[in-house]
């Protein structure tokens, strides 16, 4: 389902992934050469996919596909130690139809798909941990999740999820084993720790502490306290929609499995643990009420699972029907469900080229269009060049293998209405007067910004003045809203005025 679609331009994320992997790999650590309020297990799973399989696009989203598949593989592994071969069946073909949906962003390698394995590990470990010999399986499980918590801050709400698994048991006795359970608990949190701790003791030791909780603990605090929840709705509405438009039968199958939960034919530790799976992925997707539509994908394994228990259900509720009857309408709900879901994706996945699907996703952002920037950037410029982006465009960086001369890639911290906004700011332009970069990229793209009513903007009158005095403008980019682009090189893009409100222009210093 990935293949035809390998090629797809980076967009944000990836771009920031990908050129903080790419200075990994030539020695420069996080928080160094960026700064990002994420804890840096992707940075290093990126800087590990482009050693072994190149700095490339289609390397990064073949190494998608390789995680998508083994959580495919776990989410069978899951089911079936809940219910039976079938099911867990089912439940995988749900998951990897939903994971290609093209709003949850499921073609782009963002940080909640490498997540999903250590998380389905870590609640497949739970699940098999009954018993005097369960120890080592908790330890094992909370390590896996301490792993998913480096690569996502989110991962950390599924943490509730298996303490809530430890203490079933013992809730069931009517209070015997809490002691046992209590000593269960503090082994798995204690192994959710270690990552973390030994992140901190890591970056504190290159003489990066400053930088580092500054950034994943002071500015992520101040983020997720940004967003009105109430303000948000509309938001979670409109994304949910845009998802269902292409998984709409296997999701009417999952809120089927729903309702299911409260019927009785099942021991209710098991429909306790896919109801409490299905809570607390919610809840993963909820951190700071941004909904972005990549979050969406923490919510698809339960998703999954729920669909495929709505099937079981069926089947088994109908005890006086003949086996081959049930069977049969069972896979023919089934068949119809993924049938439905394929059909309704089959233009995105096979009929659309790479800068069609972007597009369909990303409207009019400027992803198709940073390969030629930066390509222009990469001929006209040294190896040892700096460049800044002005915008949040960190994919150019990759692509022009060029090194930023601030660690601020992203502008959206910079508009955001929090205390350090200011700072940040004046933090940028010295480090970019200072590294006198050979080119400038300025993207006036509001996506590229997200400029609130309230933001304080220093960043755009700095640099009409500070370019005006020393950068001539050698390119010009048009993105027009029919999707159509216009290059502009050298004198012509020196003269032109844009056309379009959506345009980049290149900079180069003269002097």
């Amino acid at each position: 389902m990935r293949l035809n679609l390998l090629p797809m331009p980076l967009e944000r994320d990836e771009g920031e992934y990908a050129y903080a992997g790419q200075l990994i790999l030539r020695g420069i650590p996080p928080y160094a050469g960026i700064y990002n309020m994420k804890l840096p297990g992707m940075y290093y799973i990126y800087a590990g996919i482009l050693r072994l399989l190149g700095e490339s696009v289609t390397a990064i989203h073949a190494a998608l596909a390789g995680v998508t598949s083994v959580s495919t593989l776990l989410v069978f592994i899951l089911t079936r130690r809940l219910f039976d071969n079938l099911t867990a069946l089912a439940a995988a073909a749900f998951f990897a139809i939903l994971s290609v949906n093209p709003f949850v962003h499921g073609l782009f390698a963002h940080a909640e798909h490498f997540v999903l394995p250590f998380v389905l590990a870590c609640l497949s470990l739970i699940l098999s941990s009954g018993g005097d010999k369960g120890r080592l399986e908790i330890f094992a499980g909370g390590l896996a999740l301490g792993m998913a918590v480096i690569i996502k801050q989110h991962a950390y709400t599924f943490a509730g999820m298996a303490l809530c698994m430890l203490l079933l048991d013992p809730l069931a006795a009517k209070g015997k084993g809490f002691s046992r359970a209590a000593k269960d608990i503090f082994l798995f949190i204690l192994a959710i720790s270690l990552p973390l701790v030994a992140t901190c003791l890591f970056f504190y030791a290159l003489g990066l502490w400053e930088n580092f909780s500054f950034l994943v603990f002071t500015y992520a605090r101040e983020y997720v306290g940004m967003v009105n929840p109430t303000s948000a709705l509309p938001e979670l509405y409109r994304k949910s929609m845009a998802i269902f438009g292409y998984g709409g039968p296997v999701l009417l199958l999952a809120f089927l499995g729903v309702v299911m939960l409260f019927m009785h034919g099942e021991p209710l530790k098991k429909r306790l643990f896919v109801g409490l799976f299905g809570l607390f992925s919610f809840l993963a997707v909820t951190p700071g009420f941004y909904f972005r539509e990549h979050y969406f994908i923490l919510l698809l394994p339960a998703t999954a699972l729920l669909a495929a228990f709505s099937l079981r259900r069926l089947f088994l509720a109908l005890p006086n029907t003949k086996m081959i009857r049930r069977s049969v309408f069972v896979v023919f709900l089934f068949v119809l469900a993924t049938g439905l879901s394929l059909c309704l994706l089959f233009p995105y996945l096979f009929q659309t080229d790479p800068r069609g699907a972007i597009r369909l996703t990303h409207t009019l952002n400027p992803f198709p269009e940073s390969l030629p920037v930066a390509r222009y950037i990469k001929e006209n410029s040294h190896p040892s060049d700096t460049i800044a982006v002005l915008g949040s465009e960190p994919q150019i960086y990759f692509y022009s293998q060029r090194r930023s001369a601030t660690g601020f890639i992203y502008m959206y911290p910079l508009m955001e209405p929090h205390p350090y906004a200011l700072a940040m700011q004046a933090k940028m332009i010295h480090e970019i007067e200072s590294a006198r970069p050979k080119y400038l990229v300025f993207v006036n793209i509001p996506a590229s910004w997200l400029k609130q009513h309230h933001s304080r903007d220093q960043v755009i009158p700095w640099f009409e003045r500070y370019s005006a005095r020393h950068y001539q403008r050698c390119a010009l980019v048009e993105i027009h809203g029919d999707g159509k682009t216009n290059y502009f090189w050298g004198d012509e893009a020196a003269r032109r005025e844009s056309a379009s409100p959506l345009w980049l222009s290149i900079h180069r210093r003269d002097h």
